[in-house]
C-alpha cells in the first residue's frame, strides 16, 4: 500500500473514531486529525473533501488561523470499509504475539529473581498464559490461512474501489431506485468524467470488469447493430462479448 494511501486511510480512521465532527488540524488541547498544517496533511484533506469522503461542517476564525472541522461521511465510512483488510489486523495480532512470545523466557527469569519465594506459582500462571497465547496463535494462523486460500475475488474484495468506482455504485443504484436499473455505459461515461476528468475510457473498461468479477455489477451484452452505432468505442469488449450497458446486482 502506497504511503498516501496509508495516510488517507489513518486519517478516516481518526474521522471515524471521532464520532462527531473533529479539527483538521490539532489546535492547543484540541486534537485535530493532523497535528500541524503541512503540504501533505494539506492534500490529503483536499482529496477527501474533492471525493466526498469528508465533509467541511463548520469554520471558526482563531486570529490569524482559519480552524475547520469535518465529518466522515456515509461515502468516506463504504470507503474504509472496503479498504480495511481482515489480513492486515491478523497480521498485526500476530505481530504483537511473537514479540510477547519472544520475551517471555526472560520475563520469567527476571520475575524468578526478584521474587523467589513466589517462583512456583508464579511459573504456573505464566506458563498457563503461554498457553493460551500459542492457542489464539494457533487460531490467528489458521484464520490467515483460510484468508489465503480464498477464491481471486475474494482477494481483490480486500483492496477498496477507485472514486469513481464508488460512483458507478451510487449512479447504478439511484437508477434502480427510480425503476430504471439498466445504465448505459456511454451516458455513464459522460456523467463520469465531469468529475473525473483524469478518467479514460480504457481505464473505465477495465475497472468495469474488475467490478463485474468483484460481483458488484452485471454487465449486459449489446442487441444493437454495431456497424448502425455513432460512437461504438464506448462498447465494453469481454471475450466474444460486446456490452454496452450495466445494472447494480
Amino acid at each position: 500500500m502506497h504511503q498516501a494511501t496509508e495516510l488517507l486511510i489513518s486519517t478516516l480512521k481518526k474521522a471515524h473514531a471521532a464520532q462527531a465532527a473533529i479539527l483538521v488540524h490539532a489546535s492547543g488541547k484540541s486534537d485535530g486529525l493532523f497535528p500541524r498544517r503541512t503540504a501533505e496533511s494539506q492534500a490529503v484533506m483536499d482529496q477527501c473533501l474533492r471525493d466526498g469522503l469528508l465533509e467541511l461542517e463548520r469554520t471558526e476564525a482563531k486570529g490569524k488561523t482559519l480552524l475547520e472541522w469535518v465529518r466522515l461521511t456515509p461515502r468516506g465510512w463504504q470507503f474504509l470499509q472496503q479498504a480495511t483488510s481482515p489480513r492486515e489486523v491478523i497480521q498485526e495480532l500476530l505481530a504483537r504475539l511473537d514479540v510477547q512470545e519472544a520475551g517471555m523466557a526472560q520475563w520469567v527469569a527476571q520475575i524468578k529473581d526478584q521474587v523467589l519465594h513466589l517462583a512456583n506459582r508464579l511459573e504456573s500462571y505464566l506458563l498457563k498464559q503461554e498457553e493460551e497465547w500459542r492457542g489464539l496463535k494457533a487460531k490467528c494462523q489458521a484464520a490467515l490461512a483460510k484468508i489465503q486460500t480464498t477464491n481471486a475475488s475474494s482477494a481483490m474484495n480486500a483492496h477498496a474501489f477507485l472514486p469513481w468506482q464508488l460512483d458507478v455504485l451510487t449512479i447504478a443504484e439511484q437508477h434502480a431506485q427510480i425503476g430504471r436499473p439498466v445504465c448505459l455505459l456511454q451516458e455513464l461515461f459522460t456523467t463520469l468524467q465531469q468529475a473525473h476528468a483524469e478518467l479514460t475510457l480504457t481505464s473505465f473498461h477495465t475497472g468495469l470488469l474488475e467490478m463485474r468479477d468483484r460481483g458488484c455489477i452485471e454487465l449486459l451484452t449489446t442487441t444493437q447493430d454495431i456497424s448502425a452505432m455513432a460512437e461504438p468505442e464506448y462498447l465494453l469488449l469481454d471475450g466474444h462479448h460486446l456490452h454496452d450497458a450495466l445494472k447494480r446486482v
